[in-house]
């Protein structure tokens, strides 16, 4: 039905209970917005044939939902405002507006036909979400979201040839490409509290933390573009916001270890806060000899005392990350309270720090 003549055509209920039996041997198969195919289209509710292949199903958009409210509670606001640039159907939106009560549904849908069922299965039902008529891309600046709000992106675009009936379905080659979406989200909301984990957007595809993370195949194109579009909309990076606002593109990584008499090295990225600690000097080593001296605000000192009795403990954390600044100088990316902490607790083992090295890195905001 997705390619086949039924592609654009308005499909009876015999069609959708066939479609449902013959490829998945379930005639409710295709349940949308709490309904099975009986129930919802008794009620008006009509899909093309493309929608009942794309559409996601009432079991997977609770699944979603459950993943996105679980992470949305650590969010600084409760009340969200939630995008979804490929709206299809809006099986998805709905099920994630039913996790997330106070929140307020934006979707995008470009086709015509699409949209017009939708909008129309919307009101049979009473659910408010604003369907937006037309290109994400063009449509997306225009797009005014209160800055009290917390912004949950839900992005799912077109598996076009990604879809593979041999290697099955490669995030990398979506259309458009999700990094690309991603970029225009994060370069359009970049001053909003956004949706802080997305391993669930992928869980529903067996790309969870164990599997990007802890155990990760470094070979694999897929998830690295995964990784890669996490980094993005987590920290900006790749994208040249947030953290990374002027980062240049043609870093140089490696590994290196710093023992205890290398900590001079440690500077500061530019950040008010650890400006402050270090009284202007953006020395680690400073900044841990002021640890009783200069408080800092969210409970900073008390974290960075913690973190350093683990270390004297033996707890072990990952490397720190660092850009290479003037002469020897490492400038911390991430990893100011480890650092602080290990300088704290005078930390006679050497260390391993990730350091990016670039002539350009002095456009860095925090170099």
């Amino acid at each position: 039905m997705l390619h086949g003549s039924k592609r654009s055509e308005v499909l009876t209920l015999a069609d959708i209970k066939r479609y449902g039996l013959d490829s998945f041997a379930d005639v409710d198969y295709i349940s949308i917005y709490g309904m099975p195919p009986e129930e919802w289209y008794r009620r008006g509710i009509r899909v093309l044939g493309r929608t009942a292949v794309e559409c996601t199903r009432d079991a997977l958009g609770d699944r979603v939902g459950l993943d996105v409210a679980s992470v949305a509670k650590r969010m600084p606001s409760n009340e969200f405002v939630v995008i979804d640039p490929f709206a299809g159907s809006c099986n998805t939106l709905f099920w994630i507006l039913r996790h997330l009560p106070n929140s307020e549904g934006i979707g995008f849908e470009s086709d015509q036909q699409v949209f017009a069922l939708t909008h129309r299965n919307l009101a049979a039902i009473r659910q408010r979400i604003d369907l937006v008529h037309g290109e994400y891309a063009a449509l997306l600046k225009d797009l005014h979201v209160p800055h009290d709000r917390s912004i949950v992106a839900f992005v799912a675009p077109p598996w076009g040839t990604a879809l593979d009936e041999v290697n099955g379905l490669d995030l990398c080659r979506t259309t458009p490409p999700i990094t690309e979406v991603i970029d225009q989200i994060a370069r359009q909301f970049s001053g909003y509290s956004r949706y802080p984990s997305h391993f669930a957007s992928f869980g529903q595809f067996g790309f969870d933390q164990r599997v990007l993370i802890d155990a990760p195949d470094l070979h694999s194109d897929q998830q690295n573009a995964i990784r890669w579009w996490i980094l993005a909309a987590e920290r900006g990076y790749g994208i040249g916001v947030s953290l990374f606002t002027g980062f240049p593109y043609d870093v140089a990584w490696r590994r290196v270890a710093l023992e205890p008499t290398d900590f001079w090295r440690l500077r500061y990225g530019k950040h008010d806060n650890w400006i402050k600690l270090s009284e202007g000097t953006r020395r680690v080593l400073d900044g841990a000899e002021n640890i009783d001296l200069v408080v800092l605000p969210n409970d900073t000192n008390d974290l960075i005392r913690a973190v350093a009795a683990q270390v004297k403990a033996g707890k072990k954390y990952a490397e720190l990350i660092g850009a290479a600044g003037e002469g020897d100088d490492v400038i911390l990316i991430e990893g100011h309270v480890r650092a602080t902490a290990y300088a704290l607790a005078q930390l006679p083992d050497r260390m391993e720090c990730i350091v990016g090295a670039s002539p350009a890195m002095r456009n860095w905001i925090a170099y």
